[in-house]
């Protein structure tokens, strides 16, 4: 495969390495993009005047998104040149932040979720993707370094949102554009770097888009894999576990705003990103001598009793602890289930991840409107509790679905 030539010649170890570099940047973006929602939403419905039930909708359009382009991606993900489709959606998902952060209407901040939804899964699986094409022989430690950095970023969130809406007194769409203003630079320079300056790295799938061609790996075929079936049940499991977190501020803005004011919200929320991000960075050296499975059921019934116990005492120091200690033994469940999920088709990566995110969105499309539909008519501590027993049900999940390769060769 002839390259076309470049500013710089490098060794395709150096181009690995600079590429390498760009994924861990582009998915510190993607913490930032995940994290900025919620600590900022009690403001959004302020800002808009919304109930519980009508702010549903804001995730709901994110969720179709995230749904719809997940049907793509598993039928295109891998038959595209990674590096482009990596840089168009890292410009793609500046210009939706930074659309968000020019105070939008409601119909414009709900079309913008929607894009929001479409582009952050896309951009996430590619970069995966990518990140597990570049490091085949220590797949476990590189993604797990990418999700260590989403982590970091996903943590600094609600310190930069407070610093933006209470110290900077800025209204809640700042925070986006800042956030908008990263992606742009920083998929400005991948484009000319790639472009202009350094070759593409060559992995051991360049050459393979002849023979994706020749061989397609069919939706109904993924499924008939029974641990690509239990690891979609796992998120569909987890996407209403994470309604949990994803509501917790909020949760404390309605029930006990003076106890649990801004700041103190923003604390827990950050002593359990810090958490997830600890998580990541034990995850790298904890793989190489824990079983992958077992600390998945493990983490499961860990956090499920952590969660429940912090809603019977009900005292922020609690809360900050708790929540630190389930972003601490949870925080890797997503890298983990990720790795699983490329070993089951590594030459198909970023098909198989889309096929297992799939559920992901199809749970969000029912958990979100579901969940805030019973917090706002029935009990938001009711609608707080469910989403923990889902976390209950990821054990069941790797203790009777999942099937470790290493067992079916005994087998």
């Amino acid at each position: 495969m002839e390259k076309k030539k470049r500013l710089f010649t490098l060794t395709n170890d150096q181009c690995i390495v600079i590429a390498s570099a760009f994924c861990f940047l582009i998915m510190a973006g993607r913490g930032m993009d995940t994290s900025i929602y919620n600590t900022l939403q009690p403001f959004i419905i302020e800002y808009f005047g919304t109930s519980l039930t009508q702010t549903s909708l804001f995730s709901t359009a994110e969720s179709i998104g995230h749904l719809l382009i997940n049907a793509v991606i598993m039928r295109l993900a891998d038959r595209f040149n990674k590096s482009n489709a990596l840089a168009g959606l890292v410009l793609a998902l500046a210009a939706v932040m930074l659309g968000i952060g020019s105070a939008p209407t409601m119909g414009l901040f709900v079309f913008l979720k929607f894009l929001q939804g479409m582009l952050s899964p896309f951009m996430d699986n590619v970069c995966t993707g990518y990140t597990s094409d570049l490091h085949t022989k220590n797949r476990g430690t590189s993604v797990g370094s990418l999700f260590m950095l989403f982590s970091l970023a996903a943590a600094l969130m609600p310190s930069y949102n407070t610093l933006i809406v209470d110290t900077l007194g800025k209204p809640w769409y700042f925070s986006y554009r800042g956030v908008g203003i990263y992606l742009l630079l920083l998929g400005l320079l991948f484009v000319v770097c790639f472009r202009f300056l350094f070759p593409l790295p060559d992995t051991p799938f360049t050459d393979q888009a002849k023979m994706r061609e020749k061989k397609k790996l069919s939706i109904l075929e993924m499924f008939r894999n029974g641990n690509m079936r239990a690891l979609f049940v796992a998120n569909v499991t987890m996407s209403f576990y994470n309604f949990f977190s994803q509501m917790l501020p909020t949760y404390f803005y309605m029930t006990n705003a003076e106890v649990y004011d801004t700041a103190t919200r923003g604390l827990i929320a950050t002593a359990s990103s810090f958490g997830r991000l600890a998580s990541r960075i034990l995850y790298v050296p904890m793989s190489r001598k824990v079983d992958t499975t077992w600390y998945l059921r493990f983490q499961a019934i860990a956090c499920t009793v952590l969660n429940g116990v912090s809603f019977f005492i009900d005292d922020p120091k609690v809360w900050i602890a708790t929540m630190f200690l389930s972003g601490l033994l949870s925080g890797s469940s997503y890298t983990a289930r990720t790795v699983l999920t490329c070993e089951e088709y590594p030459e198909y990566s970023s098909s198989a991840c889309a096929a297992t995110s799939l559920a992901q969105g199809i749970a969000s499309l029912v958990a979100t409107p579901l969940m805030s539909f019973i917090a706002d008519k029935i009990s938001f501590t009711l609608a707080m509790l469910i989403p923990i027993g889902f976390g209950c049900a990821t054990y069941l999940v790797f203790r009777f679905m999942y099937h470790p390769k290493r067992e079916l060769q005994q087998t």
